[in-house]
């Protein structure tokens, strides 16, 4: 994304390649230009969505850019969002738990230690900024990295001739807004499994249900998604012989949260599922099975003779 040519002119293209199997990069290929040339900004990728933060076109820049990632690897189109303070070029950008950080940077005149975030929307626009806690010693073209619930800052320059090789990290006062929630159901015996029905809310997040089935074996498929909340379910194509059901939630609320960095459980109502059922029918015994006086079927099975049920 963007840099300079060989003429130190700034570019806007965008460019992505296929990442192989084996590790190797197939070849590039030009996908939608952003707006405004420019070198020395940040990029995050994020929930399906490329971001672009500041950096320098002429002049030091501090809007924020971002644009969908199709499946097929290309940028959709480039939208402006809510743009963060004090222009500058050399930051760092990442992304975590639902918000998008930035670190240090240069303005021209000035070298910068302050860390600002701010919440990702579910539509991928960015909420309002908000300045944390920053690190010691400004600077720019260094690294950031984050990885869990820490935040790093390594190297970097912080003079027209002084560069650093210093590591600092803090942790990040986010809370997870994200639960992960599983079930094995054992539904007795072989059954046919005709749908999976469940009710919530989901005011400001999002919740994904999804099962695999097995029969009397164990023996699981593959995982297939369920549909949304309030009445709504997945139609399993009425699955034979499922004995077991392994249910698979997850209730983010990381997203849609407004301007203020809240939470939903401040700021509206927390994303729940209130309720998960598993229709079925019996299944019938095979057709071959013939029953003797005094014999009865019990799951399928004949009864020992001369049984009363």
């Amino acid at each position: 994304m963007g840099g300079l040519d060989n003429s130190y002119s700034p570019l806007n293209d965008v460019q992505y390649a296929p990442i192989n199997a084996n590790g190797t990069i197939g070849s590039w290929t030009a996908t939608t230009s952003f707006t405004g040339a420019r070198y020395n900004h940040a990029s995050v990728v994020y929930n399906g969505y490329l971001y672009l933060m500041g950096g320098n076109g002429g002049s030091n820049l501090n809007t924020v850019q971002y644009a969908p990632i199709n499946a097929n690897g290309t940028i959709g189109t480039w939208n402006a969002t809510t743009s963060f303070t004090t222009g500058r070029m050399g930051l760092m950008g990442v992304a975590y738990n639902g918000y998008l950080y930035i670190t240090g940077g240069y303005n021209g005149s000035g070298y910068f230690k302050d860390v600002q975030y701010a919440p990702i929307n579910a539509n991928g626009t960015i909420g309002a900024w908000i300045v944390s806690t920053g690190f010691t010693t400004g600077r720019y073209l260094h690294a950031s990295a984050i990885y869990q619930g820490y935040l790093y800052v390594i190297g970097g320059t912080i003079s027209l001739s002084g560069n650093v090789n210093d590591v600092q990290y803090s942790s990040l006062q986010s809370m997870p807004r994200a639960g992960h929630y599983s079930k094995l159901v054992d539904l007795g015996s072989n059954v046919n499994v005709t749908n999976i029905t469940y009710n919530g809310t989901t005011p400001a997040g999002a919740v994904t249900v999804s099962y695999k089935a097995a029969s009397s074996t164990g023996i699981f498929g593959a995982s297939a998604p369920a549909s949304g909340v309030s009445g709504s379910g997945c139609s399993t194509g009425n699955t034979t012989n499922t004995r077991y059901v392994f249910v698979t939630v997850t209730l983010d609320d990381s997203y849609g949260l407004g301007t203020g960095g809240g939470f939903a459980d401040i700021n509206g109502a927390p994303t729940n599922l209130t309720d998960l059922t598993i229709h079925y029918n019996a299944s019938h015994p095979p057709p071959n099975i013939r029953l003797r006086a005094g014999q009865t079927l019990q799951a399928g099975a004949l009864s020992p003779l001369d049984t009363c049920m």
